[in-house]
């Protein structure tokens, strides 16, 4: 097994930026090793730093990667990309960009030539534009700044111990082009309740070692008088192999509202642990303020009219869908009656 990059044995970047000091830590490098233990041969090679424009680690990374059955890349940004506040004159206030450093990118297409059996892991506080990666590298695992037995974690998954059962809480965008200017306080294309630009990685997208089904959606009824919640069930089962635990993913639409709305909302989520071939009915309630809207005056309004419920594993959107292979299931209801005032 190749270990490479700069993050994969670098304390600081299990850190972040808000934290205590640990008493021991774990790297990715470190992880790895203590879970392979004398089962295989771990050998590691940075390849380059985190930034800069030098190439004098490229030719170990690479001739490592040539001669290993798997390479582990572990690349990404840190505290040096995004922080609140520096402490040197020398380093930026902010990110300047979405995409890899320049260098570890090069890195990654040159091992990629020479190794395709590859795992890149990414650490970072804030999405990446990793395009290239997601169209050639075979399995990606979004580490963030994972704390101090991060490496463990990792371990876990990469060996399948752990079936991932993490969800996206933000979207990765495509490019920076996608993104409207910061200074624009408007809605428009601003997270997945505005956007109208395809992501790289959708909000609540994320996969497993396993495969979910969904089935039987119901609503306690078609129509409720307004002011009244909703009860909403849907039977969930673990058809893979593997114990793993499910995201269920709520989402609401208002299909008559009078002002813009998001185009769907997440209104509820629960983490649900199955064992193989184990089904369960997870239940949620919609209350009558999830349904309401805010209006142009900042009032909180029940509207009557209808609504599409969506429940499952990811976004109702096709892109969720077809990244999951897994379907999305809706159902509408209608709310009656008069228009209502509700409190924030």
């Amino acid at each position: 097994i190749a270990v490479i990059g700069p993050n994969a044995d670098d304390m600081k970047v299990l850190l972040a930026n808000y934290h205590g000091m640990f008493s021991k830590f774990v790297t990715p490098l470190q992880g790895i090793k203590n879970k392979v233990g004398k089962k295989a041969e771990v050998n590691y090679a940075m390849g380059c730093k985190i930034r800069g424009r030098s190439k004098r680690g490229f030719t170990e990374a690479i001739e490592l990667a040539k001669n290993s059955d798997i390479v582990i890349i572990v690349l990404g940004i840190s505290q040096l990309f995004e922080r609140e506040e520096f402490m040197f004159p020398w380093a930026d206030d902010d990110r300047k960009f979405l995409d890899l450093p320049k260098i570890q990118q090069t890195l990654l297409e040159e091992v990629y030539k020479v190794n395709k059996s590859i795992l890149l892991v990414m650490l970072n506080g804030s999405p990446m534009t990793i395009n290239w990666a997601q169209a050639n590298i075979p399995a990606i695992i979004e580490l963030w700044y994972p704390g101090e037995m991060g490496g463990q974690a990792l371990a876990d998954v990469v060996f399948g111990d752990y079936s991932p059962a993490g969800r996206l809480p933000i979207t990765f965008p495509k490019s920076e082009d996608h993104l409207p200017p910061f200074l624009d306080y408007q809605m428009k294309d601003r997270t997945y309740k505005y956007s109208s630009k395809e992501p790289l990685y959708p909000f609540g997208f994320g996969l497993s070692f396993t495969k979910f089904e969904y089935s039987n959606l119901k609503l306690s009824a078609k129509q409720i008088e307004s002011g009244n919640d909703l009860e909403v069930s849907v039977d969930l089962k673990n058809i893979g192999n593997i114990v793993s635990d499910e995201v269920v993913q709520l989402y609401l639409k208002d299909l008559e509202a009078s002002v813009r709305v998001p185009r769907y909302q997440l209104q509820g989520f629960k983490r649900v642990n199955l064992k193989p071939n184990e089904k369960k009915t997870i239940n949620f309630k919609i209350t009558a303020r999830q349904m309401a809207l805010i209006n142009y005056e900042g009032e909180v309004i029940l509207e009557p009219g209808k609504f599409r419920v969506y429940l499952g594993g990811c976004q109702p959107n096709t892109q969720s869908q077809e990244l999951l292979d897994s379907k999305v299931l809706e159902e509408e209801f209608e709310v009656k009656g008069t228009k209502q005032e509700l409190e924030y």
